[in-house]
């Protein structure tokens, strides 16, 4: 049930984004991070709810979503302060995702009963990849938390910097 709040609110959210009129760099980001938040959010209450049987297909597409979601935040924070367009070589913040699907490749080409098999036994067989992911989860939020709160600061030492009147400037998100 908070899932499906959540899956809710995120399409209402995106339904926002996508109907404002003159949408900054900082908008669309935040539209594809909200479709991203509702794939994922999507995905995960279908596991959840054992689900999964009836929609064995979409096993495992679940597994590198957290890897996108760093990326996002720090992208968008960086439209936010900066206000810079954000070019190719920030694509290269989403390449642990594209390997991460790359690894699990060999899962994905699994039959629906194999794939079954698999989320039931907790991942039995994969146990080596899933630590992998895991580790990598957890580096990511790590190193996106850490550049993210650096543009913040920068941000906020510009502001002070280039404004003798900063009494009115709240700068606390």
């Amino acid at each position: 049930m908070v899932y499906l709040v959540g899956i809710v609110i995120t399409i209402f959210l995106s339904f926002i984004l996508l109907t404002k009129k003159e949408k900054s760099d900082a908008d669309k980001i935040l539209f594809a991070w909200l479709c991203v938040i509702l794939i994922h959010l999507t995905t995960f209450a279908i596991v959840s709810s054992q689900e999964f049987l009836r929609f064995p297909y979409l096993l495992g597409l679940d597994i590198p979503l957290p890897l996108l979601h760093g990326p996002f935040l720090f992208l968008y924070t960086s439209a936010l302060t900066d206000g810079k367009s954000i070019g190719k070589k920030s694509l290269l913040h989403f390449l642990p995702f594209a390997i991460g699907l790359v690894s699990l490749t060999p899962f994905l080409f699994l039959s629906p009963n194999e794939k079954i098999e698999v989320y039931l036994n907790e991942g039995k067989g994969y146990t080596l990849l899933t630590s992998f992911f895991f580790a990598g989860i957890i580096v990511s939020g790590i190193v996106y938390i850490a550049l993210t709160l650096r543009q913040v600061l920068r941000h906020r030492k510009r502001i002070k910097d280039n404004f003798s009147h900063t009494e009115k400037v709240n700068l606390q998100w």
